[in-house]
């Protein structure tokens, strides 16, 4: 394995740590498993996108193939190099702010609830910029959307989030209005 595979499985261990362990701690210990594990990920995938994008260090790597539809693969170039980069950028101080956020809900919601999603989530923001053919990138862009709506929805007791992440409680009021 090249040291960007090895980056890149860093980076997918830390997400896969912190979509287990968090089932595993006790959860006053979620908000800094969030905030620790987000920005560390976030620091190795700033790592792996700046050697290629400022280093020009190619990654390229083949999955498995599936008969009659496509081989799964996944490449780094200079443009997802740079996708990736502004997304290490922003995860860093996202993950910051949601670990420290996290708290207030405590003795609402689940944050096991909020911490499997994102992290999830953030696996998929890094291997949709990587993925080099359309089957991989529509499984995933598919997954993501499905994040993103689990997370919108988190905070469902609130009247604005309510709405944002469409929920049935939401249309019950708009049809019966």
């Amino acid at each position: 394995m090249t040291g960007m595979g090895a980056l890149l499985v860093i980076i997918l261990a830390l997400c896969g740590a912190g979509l287990f362990l968090p089932l595993a701690l006790d959860e006053r210990r979620t908000p800094a498993l969030v905030a620790w594990l987000g920005a560390l990920a976030s620091a190795v995938l700033l790592c792996f996108s700046g050697a290629s994008l400022f280093a020009g260090v190619a990654f390229h790597a083949t999955l498995w193939r599936i008969p009659s539809l496509a081989t799964l693969t996944l490449s780094l170039d200079r443009l997802s190099a740079l996708f990736l980069f502004v997304s290490g950028l922003v995860l860093l101080p996202g993950s910051i702010f949601a670990g420290g956020g996290l708290d207030s809900y405590r003795q609402h919601y689940s944050l096991r609830g909020f911490s499997v999603p994102y992290f999830a989530l953030f696996a998929t923001l890094v291997l949709i910029p990587l993925s080099a053919d359309a089957v991989s990138f529509l499984m995933l862009w598919e997954l993501m959307s499905i994040l993103i709506y689990l997370l919108v929805s988190y905070e469902h007791e609130v009247e604005e989030h309510t709405r944002s992440g469409y929920c049935w409680r939401s249309a019950r009021r708009v049809r019966s209005s």
